[in-house]
């Protein structure tokens, strides 16, 4: 899972963040350990050097390529929460303040908007729910909401 900590100042108007998930990367401290057999459909990294591998189906090749998640005909789900345990501050979806910007890719957006709850710290995540109905959760992290103070 990806995680992603931003700031924004209560009653601005936020201008968003942007996501990219790549899945089914496996990272490696060199190229040396990487298994002797790998798997299709997965991004290899050695550490040591950044490359990426891919397993052509006898030996590892280099590639610039990434595996993005397809959102073609995704929901996304987005709650804001004090803690893992409370009711969400601010919930969004793909219907209310998420845009899917290129679905094939692997992108999305949460959309610019004014952030009018209670300053503080805030969890969240994005729970995905693909076209085939399986649900994952790739992105997840902090806003801290600040004072504004221009209203005290």
């Amino acid at each position: 899972m990806t995680e992603y900590n931003f700031s924004v100042k209560k009653g601005d108007t936020f201008n968003g963040v942007s996501f990219t998930i790549i899945v089914n990367t496996l990272f490696y401290v060199n190229l040396v350990v990487f298994p002797v057999t790998g798997a299709t459909n997965r991004i290899y990294v050695a550490n040591d050097t950044g490359t990426k591998y891919i397993w052509s189906g006898s030996a590892y090749t280099v590639t610039t390529n990434s595996i993005y998640l397809d959102l073609t005909n995704a929901s996304l789900l987005c709650q804001f929460k004090p803690d893992a345990y409370s009711a969400a501050a601010l919930t969004l979806t793909n219907l209310s303040g998420l845009t899917i910007t290129n679905a094939v890719n692997g992108q999305f957006q949460i959309n610019p908007q004014i952030i009018n709850i209670p300053w503080r710290t805030y969890q969240y995540d994005v729970q995905i729910t693909l076209a085939g109905g399986v649900v994952k959760t790739y992105v997840s992290g902090t806003m801290t909401v600040t004072e504004d103070i221009s209203n005290v």
